[in-house]
């Protein structure tokens, strides 16, 4: 078969490719639109003519592919919030409104903050839509509220901030990919009106069957952490997991066990097409199989609370389902995985942008294109090796085709991954039927004993090979800078070989090769130990934090003795700029940024001299209780304000600063300060 005579996968790519241009791209809408209507005209003339003259045919291809691009740039366009007339952001300033809303579903909750998904109707006289994060601080809980109630109160609404500290993780970007732009937080003694919604509403019935779900197994006799990892394994709740825990399986390789998503239904499908099989002995057995196993398929996926990641597997393994079972065709599976992810994209286009959807799709890509290759290097004799050579097979296509993405997003590699896949996989169908069993009789409250303990026993197994594994961190290779550079060439080069695992045609194997070949020398040009050296003045609440990220190593001044090199803000540094090691210290006065320019320090003490400041730059810290107009007049080259500092004497300053036009930075406003080192 050769891969691009696929017309589906030629169309899904080209649709996909024009998706992620409309979303890149900033193109006036009169001009998109107008692009798009002349070439849908020029592909019905193409069609007619091309029965007719066959030069046609060849324009009439063209025009098909081009025409799912401009469809695939439009739905981006469309679902731009700057095309959207109607939604609230157009109709909010910075003040107080009138809201009307409702609970779309519930949000993941911090340790302060109770969160729930808000559908926005009414902003003070205007019908509205979109979408918004509702905040409300756990010791002020209002009454329970549930999905689908409808809630009446003033608020503003407040923008997202950006990390104040260097950060793989944008958190604005990450909700403007799910649509959702605001937050608004609920106090203490604020007035809320809430009409409760006693209709039935298919979230809020799998949230209450969730909660149902927890509460039967703790009764049933399973431990905190049994429970736990039920509801993590099946539910897709790993909220509750410690995060030792989750680390754990995440260093082990086998994270992706974690989140219930196309290996979960994937297995589900397998248990269910073997409960069903005795319809295959009778009449339109196939029909009536069909329809249990989507029956049983969605219901799993109503369970998991119709998270993107389940929805967007079970439409897969729907279309895979059909197509085994009523068509007994198993080599369109490219074209069910083309189809799946066009219908998604076509409902919900910013799916695209999420790490999940990315990962799934490129596993499941992997899997059907080198799979059929690599399972017949090695002739298997016996059905143990042929069965753990099946594993092995199945584990490394997909995590070498989502290998780019990996280390572009997590900066790690679990050197033990094929082991950890191998003791587990296997598995894992028992696992999750164990857990499905544990569900259901627990609700119906009559599991017996013996059977909780047995239970108890395969998923502490289950911890075990996961803490097991994850102790030989030797293994476990953290810190890899992969940047969007390195991602491209790395992904391109990937697409072709496997591209080149179906056709075979040996321009793809040596373009690829030439891919990376221009990868090991653009790493080369810029590793780590020869990356320009960098400054920092990190934003740490009541506290100073200094960084120097120089070759392989990054140094760390603080006042705060209880920074360790395992504190989140380190070890998010060495993910972002690939550092293996770290050295921490205590605070100086002064530091050398280059020949002509020194980073001075002012304490709470306010101590300094007139050629201290002269053409450096001055960081204040603590508080001092200086006159910033004088210092000013010896001309500093900036003016930094941390964390540590109280914020009227920041606001003060600010003014004064303005005043005089000096350049001041605060942490607190515009989060942390980087500076570039000449060599």
């Amino acid at each position: 078969m050769r891969f691009l005579h696929l017309t589906i996968i030629r169309l899904s790519l080209c649709f996909l490719t024009g998706i992620a241009l409309g979303f890149a791209l900033s193109i006036d809408s009169l001009i998109s639109r107008s692009t798009f209507g002349v070439v849908l005209i020029l592909f019905f003339l193409s069609f007619f003519l091309s029965s007719k003259i066959d030069l046609c045919k060849v324009i009439f291809w063209f025009f098909s592919h081009f025409l799912t691009f401009c469809i695939g740039f439009q739905i981006a366009e469309w679902d731009k919030i700057i095309h959207q007339s109607d939604h609230y952001v157009h109709h909010i300033k910075e003040e107080y409104h009138s809201v009307e809303a409702s609970i779309q579903n519930d949000f993941k909750d911090t340790d302060y903050y109770r969160k729930f998904l808000l559908s926005i109707h009414r902003v003070d006289d205007k019908e509205v839509t979109g979408k918004a994060l509702l905040q409300i601080p756990k010791k002020f809980m209002f009454d329970s509220l549930s999905i689908g109630d409808h809630l009446m109160f003033n608020t503003k609404f407040q923008k997202f901030r950006k990390a104040q500290n260097p950060s793989l993780f944008d958190y604005p970007e990450y909700m403007a990919h799910q649509d959702i732009l605001r937050y608004v937080n609920l106090e203490k003694g604020q007035q809320l009106i809430i009409q409760r919604n006693d209709h039935f509403h298919v979230l809020r019935f799998a949230e209450e069957l969730r909660q149902r779900i927890g509460t039967s197994l703790t009764k049933a006799g399973f431990e905190k952490h049994q429970v736990n990892l039920i509801k993590a394994l099946i539910l897709g709740q790993k909220e509750d997991l410690e995060r030792s825990t989750y680390q754990k399986f995440a260093d082990a390789g086998i994270v992706h066990i974690l989140a219930v998503s196309g290996l979960h239904v994937g297995i589900v499908l397998m248990i269910l097409q073997y409960v069903f099989s005795f319809f295959d002995r009778i009449n339109y057995g196939k029909y009536i199989k069909l329809f249990f196993v989507l029956c049983f398929l969605w219901s799993f996926a109503l369970m998991a609370g119709f998270s993107p990641s389940v929805v967007r597997a079970s439409l897969m393994f729907t279309l895979f389902a059909f197509g085994f079972n009523l068509l007994k065709r198993r080599s369109d599976t490219l074209n069910y995985l083309a189809i799946s992810m066009i219908l998604i994209l076509l409902f919900y286009p910013k799916m695209i942008y999420q790490v999940g959807f990315q990962l799934s799709y490129t596993a499941v890509f992997g899997i059907v294109m080198l799979y059929p290759n690599m399972i017949k290097l090695y002739k298997a004799k016996y059905t143990l090796d042929q069965f753990i050579w099946s594993v092995i097979c199945v584990t490394i296509s997909a995590q070498l085709a989502i290998l780019p993405l990996a280390l572009y997003y997590f900066h790690q590699f679990p050197g033990l991954f094929i082991i950890a896949n191998v003791l587990v996989i296997p598995f894992l169908g028992i696992i999750l039927s164990a857990g499905f069993i544990a569900i259901g009789l627990s609700l119906l409250e009559v599991i017996p004993s013996f059977l909780v303990k047995l239970i108890g026993w395969i998923l502490d197994a289950l911890l075990l090979v996961t803490d097991t594994v994850a102790q030989y961190d030797q293994f476990l290779i953290k810190y890899i800078y992969f940047d969007d550079i390195m991602l491209i060439l790395s992904g391109m080069a990937l697409l072709l070989f496997l591209i080149y695992q179906r056709s075979y045609q040996k321009r793809l194997l040596l373009i690829s090769g030439c891919l990376v070949a221009l990868l090991l020398l653009y790493y080369h040009r810029v590793q780590p130990d020869r990356f320009p050296q960098k400054a920092f003045v990190f934003h740490e609440i009541a506290h100073s934090h200094l960084g120097f990220a120089q070759g392989q190593t990054l140094h760390i001044f603080s006042n705060d003795s209880s920074l360790t090199t395992s504190d989140y803000l380190i070890r998010n540094m060495q993910m972002k700029y690939g550092k293996k090691q770290v050295e921490i210290n205590s605070l100086e006065n002064f530091y050398r940024l280059n020949e002509d320019k020194k980073l001075v320090i002012i304490d709470e003490a306010g101590i300094y001299k007139k050629d201290w400041i002269k053409g450096n730059i001055v960081l204040l810290r603590n508080s001092p209780k200086i006159n910033l107009n004088r210092l000013i007049d010896y001309q500093p080259y900036q003016i930094i304000a941390d964390g540590s500092n109280y914020t009227s004497f920041v606001k003060r300053w600010q003014e004064t600063a303005k005043e005089q036009n000096a350049d001041f930075y605060s942490t607190a406003d515009d989060g942390f300060w980087e500076y570039s080192i000449k060599k």
